[in-house]
């Protein structure tokens, strides 16, 4: 059997998307949970973790972008690499910054201003994960048989 480069692109999206879950919608809230974790380490956690976290699927949308010339892909595919691109970027450049000053406010004991970046945030973190969920699903070739 011969596996070709662009039968990469799927196991790198669905290993991405386990790592979302894994991070994101499992290990991020979970602390938060742990009785005798104070909630300005809970924070300072959960910052150190989703920027190491960011640079991670900077990493992945690179190789993805790599994989993705390896094989030929309808427009639509592209877009949704593009989508997946813009949403990292959109929390990247925007949303983090934002947040790693709510996160040092709250830290820091001062009160911060009422906002819905936490939901904003996780709105973004799940369109991307259910996008490269669905690029792993529909950017699937045949695997070429050598008889």
């Amino acid at each position: 059997m011969e596996i070709r480069l662009s039968n990469a692109l799927p196991a790198l999206y669905f290993i991405w998307t386990g790592l979302i879950l894994g991070v994101s919608f499992i290990a991020t809230p979970l602390k938060f949970l742990a009785p005798h974790l104070t909630l300005p380490v809970a924070l300072e956690v959960g910052q150190v973790t989703l920027h190491f976290f960011n640079y991670i699927e900077w990493g992945l949308i690179v190789l993805a972008i790599l994989f993705s010339f390896a094989g030929r892909f309808s427009v639509w595919k592209w877009g949704m690499l593009v989508s997946i691109f813009l949403a990292l970027s959109l929390q990247t450049f925007w949303l983090f910054p934002e947040l790693d000053v709510r996160t040092e406010l709250v830290m820091a004991g001062q009160p911060r201003n009422p906002d819905n970046l936490h939901g904003i945030f996780i709105i973004i973190e799940f369109f991307k994960a259910v996008m490269v969920f669905i690029g792993g699903c529909t950017i699937r070739e045949r695997k070429s048989v050598k008889g």
